[in-house]
């Protein structure tokens, strides 16, 4: 699909995550907050915010290039918002981390101007090629 499409997609399956496993981000949570003490967990922490970043940032580039995504938006610029938006839910206690992480992505999804489709709703996150995942998918790439 267009890099709009992947990025509804991406959006999607990190809803139905924190809906379907919220535990999941209580330990993402945990694991950041340690990795300030572990060097060797702080590493795989570092090369995981490596790679979401970058996946967001080609992501954000190629709906840019697509004519997608407003005139206005900086691809690396909202790339570090998403993060930090999606990283402060997660990272906040409470029983109603779900919902606020849905709060979240529905105000990145109008910023953004995208809508969930049924076709996003459907998606798996994470991809395949990521340790762990379930999914079948190869890594998102911006059109050339």
């Amino acid at each position: 699909g267009s890099c709009a499409e992947q990025l509804r997609a991406h959006f999607a399956g990190l809803r139905r995550l924190a809906r379907d496993e919220p535990e999941l981000f209580k330990v993402m949570g945990e694991l950041t907050l340690r990795a300030a003490r572990d060097t060797g967990l702080a590493e795989i922490v570092r090369r995981t915010n490596e790679y979401w970043h970058d996946t967001l940032r080609t992501l954000l580039r190629g709906a840019r290039a697509d004519g997608d995504l407003r005139e206005g938006i900086d691809p690396d610029g909202m790339t570090a918002v998403i993060v930090a938006t999606l990283k402060g839910v997660y990272l906040l206690p409470g029983s109603d981390a779900p919902d606020a992480f849905d709060k979240a992505l529905k105000q990145l999804e109008r910023l953004l101007d995208l809508r969930v489709t049924r076709t996003a709703a459907k998606s798996v996150w994470p991809p395949a090629h990521l340790p762990g995942s379930r999914a079948k998918s190869a890594r998102p790439q911006a059109k050339s």
